[in-house]
């Protein structure tokens, strides 16, 4: 027999409170977050597109080590000959990624990335960008800090060869034309 204690809110069961918003999860710095945090993280990037090919151990280990960026139109994430700090996954939005012109003055666009794909890998050879990238829309990103990208390259080699976009293959490809 169950005794009421007269309290509406004292009689409901108890539920765990999870955060409606996944990005707030993100938001928090790694250390920070907690196992709720991470697999209400896990529930959202397990459907992402960018994702679609990772093993289920590599979006979690991503849910560790990832942040969330909310950017603008008009952000550039990097230019070409920066040494790389981060990898990223277009969650939503797009970004244009550039070349240096040939005749020396300003960019050539040559494609834009949609969801889905994911860019930056130049992070793990410590090799300058061989692009220019810019948000051409509202993006939301997942993005990786180098030191932390290279932790889940080593654990995780066999999951990611393949699904990873390589703006220096494209670039190069482009410029043998």
């Amino acid at each position: 027999m169950k005794i009421l204690s007269g309290s509406p809110q004292a009689d409901k069961p108890h539920t765990p409170v999870i955060s409606l918003d996944w990005t707030e999860c993100l938001d928090k710095r790694p250390t920070d977050r907690t196992s709720d945090d991470l697999d209400t993280i896990f529930s959202k990037l397990k459907d992402v597109k960018a994702f679609e090919k990772f093993h289920p151990l590599l979006i979690q280990q991503l849910c560790y080590y990832s942040y969330f960026e909310n950017l603008e139109k008009g952000v550039t994430l990097f230019r070409t000959g920066d040494l790389g700090a981060n990898w990223f996954a277009i969650l939503s939005g797009n970004v244009d990624v550039c070349v240096p012109a040939e005749n020396g003055k300003g960019h050539t666009l040559i494609c834009t990335l949609e969801a889905g794909a994911a860019f930056g890998e130049s992070i793990l050879y410590d090799t300058p960008r061989n692009a220019t990238v810019i948000t051409s829309s509202i993006v939301m990103l997942l993005r990786v800090e180098q030191k932390d990208f290279k932790i889940l390259w080593e654990r995780n080699k066999q999951y990611m060869h393949g699904v990873i976009t390589s703006l220096s293959r494209l670039t190069n490809t482009l410029g043998n034309r």
